[in-house]
């Protein structure tokens, strides 16, 4: 029987974006090599360094287009159509519902992969630190959008949108990690209550 044949260049640069954000999202940024991404790619090593200069560059690159992919998504969970505190709640089920897809394909819950791959290469690798640092500065500006919303709608006490926004993103940060570390859905469960205490719903309808 014949080998299979070496895919095209496009393809095997797909397949080792797809390779890059399985292992490393699934394991970790430092126990993944170059061998692992192009066996899971099925690709060979001519091939990974024709696309990508480095481990970090083809990360770099796989998180990026995990971003562009998210982003319509974002962009109708966060559109103007939808009532402020709305875009909250579809933000929180979201994020649940693709961890409990996550857990079910892998056998346990992954996480943000911005946080975990921040928090584990970001102090070795610059651009890693890089591109998590801009995801979840782009993820404060659908917050920020849906904040000063909800301000002008009288939903939410006034403030500092982008300083709330920051805050938001890092509750979310810190529940995805929470729930990695714990292996559990429970903390994302908890989620859309966390946002509207933390943007402060429940305090303006206190008497």
């Amino acid at each position: 029987m014949s080998p299979s044949p070496e895919p095209s260049k496009a393809d095997s640069r797909q397949r080792l974006l797809d390779a890059a954000r399985e292992l490393m999202w699934l394991g970790s940024y430092g126990a993944v090599s170059v061998d692992d991404l192009c066996r899971q790619a099925e690709v060979n090593k001519g091939s990974f360094y024709h696309h990508f200069a480095s481990k970090g560059a083809l990360a770099v690159a796989a998180f990026e287009a995990h971003w562009e992919e998210m982003r319509p998504t974002l962009d109708a969970i966060f559109s103007s159509q939808v009532p402020p505190l709305e875009r909250f709640d579809r933000y929180a089920a979201a994020n649940g519902d693709i961890q409990a897809q996550k857990r079910e394909k892998h056998g346990r819950v992954l996480g943000c992969p911005y946080t975990s791959l921040g928090c584990e290469a970001g102090a070795q690798e610059a651009g890693l630190r890089e591109v998590a640092a801009l995801k979840a500065a782009l993820a404060c500006r659908y917050f920020a959008s849906a904040i000063r919303d909800a301000q002008a709608e009288g939903l939410i006490p006034s403030g500092d949108p982008e300083r709330l926004a920051l805050e938001c993103q890092a509750f979310v940060a810190g529940t995805a990690a929470q729930a990695r570390i714990q292996d559990s859905l429970a903390p994302f469960h908890r989620l859309a209550d966390g946002l509207r205490r933390l943007l402060g719903v429940s305090t303006l309808a206190s008497p």
